[in-house]
């Protein structure tokens, strides 16, 4: 086979004897030479099947090979675009050796800035056996002056491989140095880099499909650790071992504190059984610690070293035989310095670190083995108190709990006993703070506390203090011990049920029955309360803080509020907040916090209808006028609002619309100095303003007509119109000043039926209801109809002045035609359509009706002011 012309070597690699070279154009080139006889043989290589590996970018054939990675009897060859091919390493075509000295002799030409940008593998690092299913191969290379973490999957065979993870270590450039890789049994892999001038970095690399979740870096101090000579697995923990040039062996270990789905499956299906094999395992732990403990000799018996040489062996009935013998040394232990069973559980745990065995036990079995370790922490203290008085009696260091509960059975709100019970909760909490991270190689959330198994007597002890609080106990016993002991075990409870019940209305009447207690007299301490309600989420009991110190800087709000969103663990506060001071009555509050977070306030007056009065207030701040003017009309729908509060929305709606019209007109016309017009001129082609205008005539009837008006609400027009009638037919005078209530000037105070008759006119027109407007003219004929219009009607007729001045009806239609309203329209007499109504709504027959509306036609057809009369 005869090479391309234009073919020149792009990159090179050694397996043995054997040099392969890249081409320029995509070819792989094996080149053999044999030391007896010397010769040297050179053939391409073909293509593996095709779709055996994946690609990170879609395949480029003669694109220029820049690296290459081995595998058994393959080679795997990584373009410039980023393209990997699989290789036959004993598959190719031969071919002369004068042309492949001659492809040497034409790459020599290229200059160097000519040559593609090469990708440098600096190191592999590979997990599983051959019996494994599948195993991962991990590569630190270098492209492009960028450091690349890249994990494969490959069968067992490594005949199938495929891309699992690609990364750039995007903290790394030219300015580090590689030190070394190492891939864990469970499948995070280290990498270890030194900076020319700075601390050595330890990287822990994941799979995840969380990008942010993959990479995790530490610096490790640069006195203490400068640089490293070595790095190796670490039998104890799934991590490493980092030997640095001073000496030092550290240990780094990256412990995951979410785990997968699958895995939180296994350790929920772990059960402790008692089986014969199980119990054989546990007993043969048991003697392999006596061994360790007596001589620190570290063997591990044959029934435990098969499984920890083989990784597909089941691990729970190996699990289950640690909890067992880790309980039988708690029993086995007694008060006598000669045998202390917290120094033989911290003994044990060094043993099961020491062989391998720990970094296998699930969690809850961890946290299982932090509970037995607490216990034994807390007997010492138990035993040496005052309240146990039989020494032949002494607890156990195990069952500790039922123990517990008898000693509080017996002293009840004993102030030893409170401070024997707060010394045993700050025992427990110290000791898993000093151990869950060092010593049991926990960093999950703290779910399975032993104090949890406290949970219903400390529950009870709270009960009891809430009891006791005016007793004795908190009167005579009570000092600043008792009281810090009394704290002390309310946080712990509070701790205790906050992780189990989470944020239940158990958990909220929890918290309510504790911090009360916090700001009693058995404590008093308004501080401390204020930082549990924060802790634990108790939004009510900082609510009830503010409203009783609120000039105290340490209980506003406003922060918390401000800082509500969807990432803060406060998100819920903002609406709870709203809510509280709603129900409480304290709308000063809503409106202002409703100021500090104008979006959150907008959405939650839509969506409660007991804000909904105050969305006007929203209106005004964003100078949404016409917005504000329509609310409070809507405002004056209440049913059970007292007149003055309707009329104050009616006024403060009739203000914002006019704002509204004021603004419209400066945008529209350009008057910078436009003022406010009168009500006529504004009603017009304004509907609401004319709807406000009607509804406050209404209130100024209601004023004149109801006793004690001002105290009910607003009544129907219906009602007011029927009270205007009654006083028509009664023409009853009760000094009712009409001039201030209607805005009639010049009105006899005699003829009081005419201020009856305007307001019932008022009243019908507000509804625009022509119908009852016709009602009230003929009240008012029907006033002086035998007396006056009957005998014009059938006799002679009198001159327009005395229709004018001596009727009613000539009286009220004038009054009516000197109004400016806009509804006067609607008020007025029109011959042309309302005579025949009158008449037909009085009775009247054809004759008499003709003469009526002449009469009628007198008054109406010349105007009250023209000099010609």
């Amino acid at each position: 086979m005869k090479l391309h012309e234009t073919m020149n070597i792009s990159a090179m690699y050694a397996i043995g004897s054997n040099l392969f070279l890249g081409t320029t154009q995509g070819d792989v080139v094996k080149v053999t030479m044999t030391a007896r006889p010397v010769v040297l043989q050179a053939e391409t290589l073909n293509r593996s099947s095709e779709g055996v590996w994946g690609y990170m970018f879609p395949k480029q054939r003669n694109s220029p090979i820049i690296s290459f990675i081995a595998s058994v009897g393959i080679l795997y060859s990584i373009t410039q675009e980023g393209s990997m091919e699989a290789w036959n390493m004993d598959d190719g075509e031969s071919i002369s050796v004068i042309s492949l000295l001659n492809l040497i002799k034409e790459s020599n030409k290229i200059d160097e800035k000519e040559k593609p940008n090469r990708i440098e593998v600096l190191e592999s690092s590979c997990n599983g056996n051959a019996s494994a299913d599948h195993r991962n191969i991990d590569i630190i290379f270098k492209a492009q002056k960028r450091i690349y973490w890249m994990r494969l999957k490959a069968n067992s065979s490594e005949e199938e491989v495929e891309i699992q993870d690609i990364e750039w270590l995007n903290r790394f450039h030219d300015n580090v140095t590689f030190t070394g890789l190492v891939t864990a049994e469970n499948g995070t892999s280290y990498a270890s880099f030194e900076y020319k001038e700075g601390p050595v970095t330890v990287v822990a690399l994941c799979s995840s499909l969380n990008s942010s979740e993959k990479v995790h870096e530490v610096d490790l101090p640069i006195q203490e650790i400068p640089s490293i000579v070595g790095i190796g697995k670490d039998i104890e923990t799934h991590g490493i071992i980092l030997i640095t040039s001073t000496g030092l062996q550290v240990r780094a270990c990256w412990m995951i504190q979410q785990q997968h789905k699958q895995q939180q499956q296994q350790q929920s299906s772990v059960v402790l059984t008692s089986d014969q094999e199980t119990n054989k395992l546990a007993k043969h732990l048991k003697l392999a610690f006596w061994q360790y403990y007596q001589t620190m000799q570290m063997k591990l018996p044959p029934s435990w070293s098969i499984m920890n040489n083989n990784s597909n062996q089941s691990f729970s009935n190996y699990e289950a035989a640690i909890i067992i013998t880790a309980q039988e040394l708690q029993k086995e232990g007694d008060s006598s310095s000669s045998k202390n069973p917290l120094e033989w559980h911290l003994s044990f745990l060094k043993l099961l670190h020491k062989t391998g065995l720990y970094k296998n036990i699930t969690d809850v079995s961890r946290w299982n083995l932090l509970g037995i370790g607490q216990e034994l922490a807390i007997h010492s203290l138990v035993i040496q108190s005052n309240l146990v008085i039989d020494d032949d009696n002494l607890p156990p260091p195990y069952g500790l709990v039922s123990k517990l509960t008898e000693l509080q059975r017996d002293n009840n709100n004993n102030s030893k006993w409170i401070l024997l019970l707060a010394s045993i909760l700050k025992k427990a909490e110290d000791y898993r703070i000093e151990h869950h991270v060092d010593t049991y190689h926990i960093l999950s959330n703290p779910q399975r506390l032993w104090t949890h198994r406290l949970k219903n007597l400390l529950l009870f002890q709270l009960k009891q203090l809430q009891q006791e609080q005016q007793s004795s106990f908190s009167k005579g016993e009570k000092n600043s011990s008792v009281a810090d002991a009394i704290a002390q075990i309310i946080k712990i409870t509070l701790q205790v049920h906050q992780e189990i019940h989470s944020k239940s209305y158990r958990n909220q009447d929890i918290q309510s029955l504790g911090i009360g207690l916090i700001r009693s007299q058995l404590v008093n301490d308004n501080k401390l309360a204020h930082s549990l309600c924060l802790e634990h989420g108790y939004y009510e009991g900082l609510c009830r803080l503010h409203v009783e110190f609120p000039k105290e800087e340490t209980f506003l709000l406003d922060s918390l509020l401000l800082n509500n969103n969807d990432d803060s663990e406060f998100q819920d506060f903002g609406p709870f907040i709203f809510d509280w001071f709603t129900r409480h009555g304290r709308y000063d509050k809503v409106l202002k916090y409703g100021k500090l977070v104008p979006d959150l306030f907008e959405s939650l007056l839509e969506k409660d209808e007991r804000l909904h009065r105050f969305r006007w207030v929203h209106a005004l701040r964003k100078e949404k006028y016409d917005v504000a003017s329509d609310y409070l009309y809507e405002n004056t729908n209440n049913s059970g609002q007292q007149l003055p509060k309707t009329q104050w929305n009616l006024s403060m709606s009739k203000l914002a619309a006019k704002l509204h019209h004021l603004r419209n007109k400066k945008e529209n016309d350009g008057e910078d100095d436009a003022i406010m017009m009168d009500d006529e001129e504004e009603e017009d082609g304004n509907t609401r303003l004319k709807q406000i205008n009607n509804k406050l005539d209404l209130c100024k009837c209601q004023m004149a007509l109801v006793d004690n008006g001002n105290d009910i609400p607003l009544q129907s027009s219906e009602y007011l119109l029927n009270l205007v009638l009654q006083k028509i037919d009664d023409d009853v005078s009760n000094n009712t000043n009409f001039d201030d209530i209607m805005d009639i000037d010049d009105v006899d105070n005699n003829e009081t039926i005419i201020p009856y008759c305007m307001m019932g006119l008022a009243i019908a027109a507000s509804n625009n209801d022509k119908d009852r407007v016709s009602t009230v003219w003929c009240k008012v004929i029907q006033k002086e109809m035998d007396n006056k219009w009957l005998p014009w009607i059938r006799g002679s007729k009198p001159t327009r002045e005395v229709l004018l001045d001596s009727t009613l009806f000539g009286k009220l239609w004038a009054q009516v035609e000197e109004q400016n309203d806009i509804n006067s329209y609607t008020m007025q007499y029109n011959h042309n359509d309302d005579g025949d109504i009158l008449v037909q709504k009085m009775g009247l027959n054809t004759m008499d009706g003709r003469e009526l509306k002449k009469l009628f036609s007198t008054i109406t057809t010349i105007e009250i002011n023209n000099p010609a009369c």
